[in-house]
């Protein structure tokens, strides 16, 4: 029988300062995006990852509504989907995440301001970057410190 062994690699993190790379959400208005610092996963991409996004809301938020994260992506670390260009900005135009790849869609609960969840993600190439959406109906808490998302690189060996 074939056994498959999954070590989790190294964390990648993006958050306003401190993170291997840059991502600002402080104060991210409802239905405003934003887009990150490009990360390169070197010549030996890993296959799958786990995403996962830790953020709190400036006002409590209504049951179910979401904040989406997606993945820009290049093969050349030239050209990315949806002609994005990589690096910690407002995203000025929210329907180029249609040219992008889901990651995932944190639901909202409504009795809390801090949220979070994670999602299992198959990279896709060498070179890419994250782009968020709140979708909240609120804007995102004015503290720093309150949104980190991370990638966990899930390495597999098979025995």
């Amino acid at each position: 029988m074939t056994t498959i062994y999954q070590n989790q690699g190294t964390d990648i993190t993006w958050k306003a300062s401190g993170g291997t790379h840059v991502l600002t959400l402080t104060s991210l208005a409802s239905n405003a995006g934003r887009k990150s610092d490009l990360h390169d996963f070197g010549t030996n991409i890993p296959q799958n990852a786990r995403v996962e996004l830790k953020t709190k809301i400036a006002v409590a938020p209504a049951l179910g509504k979401t904040i989406d994260v997606y993945w820009a992506c290049s093969v050349d670390n030239s050209s990315f989907d949806a002609q994005l260009a990589a690096g910690d900005a407002a995203l000025s135009d929210v329907t180029t995440i249609n040219q992008l790849r889901f990651v995932g869609s944190l639901s909202l609960l409504a009795n809390t301001n801090l949220q979070s969840q994670s999602w299992d993600f198959a990279i896709p190439a060498r070179y890419g970057f994250l782009v968020l959406i709140n979708n909240s109906g609120q804007a995102l808490s004015s503290t720093s410190a309150d949104h980190i998302l991370t990638i966990t690189p899930l390495l597999g060996a098979i025995v």
